[in-house]
């Protein structure tokens, strides 16, 4: 076997080649596993060495004629040297004469420059054993990631003329997690150098990384019209991500002036190159009608192009139009099928969707448990309704095991990022001991917060606390007002509670045919369901019976052309 197939590559007198190949075997073949394996190696790179840099005809024919001696190597392999700390200039271990002692000299003796000048060319000409080129080749880089004082263009230069180019791949992840390394420092030190040249010779993905480093203002102070400069660059190569974060710099006045015809130019040609946030932000345009005619056809087929291209936002969007069946035909099967897309994907407003899917039914068969696990999904990343629909669920125990303490902590969730239903609900049960202690106090300040919120069962709940003076100081004027407000609303409870406080004549004076109408619509208004109806029906009949037919038949006409007056101001509450 000739030393260039134990090497892998074909005969060459690139010395670089041939030191590259070795370091890949290397890889392989670890002196600690396989010893014989690695001196085999080694004197097939020892042989490739020497046929690249002579002229001999005898070394040319020796090393054709290389073959591996199996485990019985000739000679005696030399202990590895144990040099010591090499970035110290006081301490330098024997070394062989020749080219490794002259570079050594110069590394200890902090001679940067001349040290590495010595090497690339003892490296060129191939003067240097394979262990004591690795040797210096470590240390040279403890030099350089310890030496402040060098330019990093000087720095790059050294590193290009002794062949360390090749260690220094720019994964930034891997000085980070591994910082104290000193090739990761060099790494630190260089990558960005070698990122600008990149940039500077053309290079389009690193004109784009680039120009995001002066965005974010990482390892570069910020510099918005840099960014610009280098995005621009990297859009007019055809780059999709570059033209549309050039697209975005434009339409937002960042780094350059507002300009929103420019902005629309490269995110078109990001779209055409089926970038999927181009995509998404271009439909949006059309659905909003900003920067171009409005067209919810156009806005429909790029939101599913960009939904087929993965994009979150848009499987979710697509998912809510066809739910709301505003801008397309509902449907509830393809509904589900973005949502569940987006909400794969890790989407907390699609997960709260797909959830209700379930709750409803809609598009899948009804599920409460299958709603509560999207719910709870949701709630997970934040999610204020998920919470609030999720206690729903524990407070009725459906599809889930009923936990009336659980259900109050998650309405409260929701209470106090200000959810009117949540809040709503959190009042209920504090009015009663389900799930933990009456609190007739803090149920008032809930039923009072959603109801200035427009909720109109907050509103029934503030007007009766403010009636029979539950958790607040009776006030008979705000109470009827905070019910009337609720009962024109279309509340049912406020609705019973007004036709039962107009025919007691109690609180408020006797009034027995608008008790009628009050009673009529509330019959109407609650759910067939609803186990208020029997008490409610109760008193209707007792208002009928005060009543003549002649004035129930005008009444009725009345009650049959009521409309819920959902625009109605909301009662002071103070």
């Amino acid at each position: 076997m000739s030393p260039w197939d134990a090497l892998g590559i074909a005969p060459t007198r690139d010395v670089a080649t041939i030191r590259k190949a070795y370091a890949v075997r290397l890889k392989e073949t670890r002196p600690d596993d396989d010893r014989a394996g690695f001196l085999r190696l080694r004197e097939a790179y020892d042989a490739a060495l020497a046929w690249a840099v002579s002229s001999d005809a005898k070394v040319l024919k020796r090393s054709e004629q290389f073959v591996f001696r199996g485990d019985t190597p000739n000679r005696q392999d030399p202990p590895p040297r144990e040099w010591a700390d090499e970035t110290r200039a006081d301490v330098v271990e024997p070394l062989p004469r020749g080219a490794a002692q002259a570079i050594a000299n110069a590394f200890a003796s902090g001679d940067i420059v001349v040290g590495s000048s010595l090497f690339a060319k003892a490296l060129t000409e191939g003067q240097l054993a394979l262990r004591d080129e690795l040797q210096l080749a470590d240390w040279l880089v403890k030099l350089l990631a310890y030496d402040v004082a060098l330019p990093a263009e000087q720095l790059l230069q050294i590193v290009d003329r002794t062949g360390l180019h090749d260690r220094i791949n720019q994964p930034r992840s891997r000085f980070l997690s591994n910082h104290r390394s000193p090739l990761a420092k060099l790494e630190e030190r260089l990558w960005l150098p070698i990122l600008l040249r990149r940039a500077e010779a053309g290079d389009a993905s690193a004109q784009l990384s680039l120009a995001r480093l002066y965005k974010a203002g990482e390892q570069v102070p910020r510099d918005l019209a840099q960014s610009v400069r280098w995005l621009k660059a990297a859009a007019e190569q055809g780059l999709a991500n570059a033209q549309y974060d050039l697209a975005v710099s434009y339409r937002n006045g960042v780094g350059a002036e507002l300009d929103g015809a420019e902005a629309l130019k490269w995110i078109r040609l990001a779209v055409e190159q089926q970038h999927p946030a181009a995509t998404f932000d271009l439909a949006l345009l059309y659905r909003t009608g900003r920067g171009v005619a409005q067209d919810h056809v156009e806005a429909l087929r790029l939101y599913e192009i960009a939904a087929k291209l993965g994009h979150m936002y848009a499987q979710r969007q697509l998912g809510m139009i066809y739910w709301n069946g505003k801008s397309a035909p509902r449907d509830d099967r393809l509904a589900v099928h973005w949502l569940r897309a987006a909400a794969d994907q890790g989407d907390a407003e699609g997960q709260f969707h797909l959830g209700r899917c379930y709750h409803l039914g809609r598009g899948v068969p009804q599920d409460h448990a299958v709603a509560a696990s999207w719910y709870r999904k949701a709630l997970a990343q934040g999610h204020v309704r998920a919470a609030a629909y999720l206690g729903k669920l524990c407070e009725n125990g459906t599809g889930i095991p009923q936990d009336l303490a659980e259900a109050r902590r998650l309405y409260e969730i929701g209470a106090v990022q200000g959810l009117a239903f949540a809040q709503v609900n959190l009042a209920a049960l504090l009015t009663t001991s389900k799930g933990g202690a009456v609190d007739l106090p803090t149920a008032f300040r809930w039923f009072l917060a959603g109801a200035e919120q427009g909720d109109i069962a907050g509103m029934n709940g503030t007007g009766m606390c403010y009636v029979f003076g539950r958790g607040v100081e009776r006030d008979i004027t705000k109470g009827l007002s905070w019910l009337a407000a609720a009962a024109n609303r279309g509340q049912p409870n406020a609705m019973h509670t007004q036709a039962a406080l107009l025919f007691d004549g109690t609180v408020t004076p006797r009034n027995l045919e608008q008790a009628y109408i009050w009673a009529s619509l509330a019959l109407r208004t609650y759910k067939s369901s609803d186990d208020k109806l029997p008490v409610l029906r109760d008193l209707y009949e007792k208002i009928c019976t005060m009543l003549s037919v002649d004035n129930r038949t005008r009444l009725d006409t009345a009650v049959a052309h009521w409309k819920a007056d959902t625009q109605s101001p909301v009662p002071s509450s103070r």
